[in-house]
């Protein structure tokens, strides 16, 4: 016999893994969205940072702004560029939280659709169960002949 964990709320029963798997997948998708859109971000930060470089022509205000941009988008500006390595880092820990994202969605989303955390089970053998209930109706009848006997002998004594 398996037991599911269900929760009364409102009147209506709740079964409680769903709820957390429905939960965890929203969390993980408005999560995911989030780190798609950071990594969409910052590689325009990096191509602005870039054209921002290639357009100041010596100008040292022009170079500020654009230091200044590229400190915003994590990557340190060379005045011939950025430097690949540095875009190539920034984006790798965006990507890794992107994949983190999509794991844990999936995770979410197997969770939500089998509607099980840990399996919750009772074992109950029913040869088991069958020889408990034959023992105890034994007993009970056993309990019941005694008191049989018992009032049919004092009848017979009142009797005579």
């Amino acid at each position: 016999m398996k037991r599911v964990m269900k929760a009364k709320v409102g009147g209506k029963y709740i079964i409680v893994p769903k709820l957390i798997g429905l939960l965890l997948v929203l969390v993980a998708l408005f999560m995911f969205l989030g780190a798609t859109m950071d990594i969409v971000v910052s590689w325009d930060k990096i191509k602005d940072v870039k054209s921002c470089l290639q357009a100041v022509n010596g100008d040292e205000m022009g170079y500020l702004v654009c230091a200044t941009k590229a400190i915003a988008a994590g990557v340190y500006p060379f005045p011939n560029g950025v430097n690949h390595l540095d875009k190539w880092t920034v984006l790798s820990y965006k990507a890794g939280a992107w994949v983190f994202w999509v794991l844990v969605l999936v995770l979410a989303l197997v969770i939500y659709q089998t509607g099980k955390l840990f399996e919750i089970e009772e074992e109950i053998r029913t040869a088991e169960l069958t020889r408990a209930i034959e023992e105890a109706v034994e007993k009970a009848e056993e309990k019941k002949e005694k008191k049989t006997r018992k009032t049919r002998g004092r009848k017979k004594k009142a009797a005579k």
